[in-house]
């Protein structure tokens, strides 16, 4: 357990942080019933570099791979919410909390850095797009084979963990969610928890909610689950 965690996160350090230095639109109802023209792309933006791609080497500073992972403006304020939060996921930099001595920290960088995490933490419809795709997203086995573990891998192990960083800092800055949704979230949670201890791969420190809220001092006896 703990070599397949060490595996992991040794290869997504090298490859994110420390990489070498080297107006038709679809209609939308709001709950007052009002329609949106604003947002009419539902599909996510995709980076024209990322750690993937052997460009990703020519850069010589952390300032320029951000550069190259910003959403031009004309596309990002018409991103739905449901895209714009895959091409958050897609980010390079997304599960850069791993790098960071408090998730607090990993998260106000990731916002003063990325303009499609301002964008996302501004939209009012953010928490159930939140609960739909951390519902949707599966806990994955940790991959033992070294020649397996790639970029794209990576994304797809992180995602439940990157959901639940994203989830934890919304509550922080946007509120706590309203009874619906919280119970909702801790269903999900719950199903999450229980995958990953089936899974025996997993140790405390990929309960990234629980210790992004713990850190903050924001949990309740019912948020351990336990």
């Amino acid at each position: 357990m703990k070599k397949t965690c060490s595996v992991l996160l040794a290869f997504f350090l090298f490859a994110v942080c420390l990489f070498p230095l080297h107006s038709t639109a679809p209609l939308q109802i709001t709950e007052s019933g009002a329609t949106n023209f604003a947002y009419t792309i539902d599909t996510p933006y995709v980076f024209p570099i990322t750690p993937a791609d052997p460009e990703w080497r020519d850069f010589d500073t952390k300032q320029e791979m951000d550069k190259a992972c910003q959403i031009p403006e004309q596309i990002l304020t018409r991103l739905t919410t449901r895209a714009l939060l895959e091409t958050v996921l897609s980010q390079p930099f997304v599960s850069d909390y791993v790098c960071f001595n408090t998730y607090e920290d990993a998260a106000k960088n990731f916002y003063n850095t990325f303009n499609g995490f301002r964008e996302l933490l501004s939209r009012e419809d953010l928490t159930p797009a939140l609960l739909a795709a951390y519902n949707g997203s599966a806990v994955l086995r940790g991959e033992e084979d070294e020649k397996n573990i790639n970029y794209r891998y990576l994304k797809a192990y992180y995602r439940v963990s990157d959901l639940e960083f994203i989830i934890a800092y919304d509550k922080i800055v946007n509120g706590d969610y309203s009874p619906e949704e919280e119970n909702a979230f801790r269903t999900i949670h719950e199903e999450k928890m229980t995958a990953r201890e089936n899974m025996g791969t997993y140790s405390s420190f990929g309960e990234t909610y629980l210790n992004f809220m713990s850190e903050e001092n924001r949990l309740s006896v019912r948020d351990t689950g336990r």
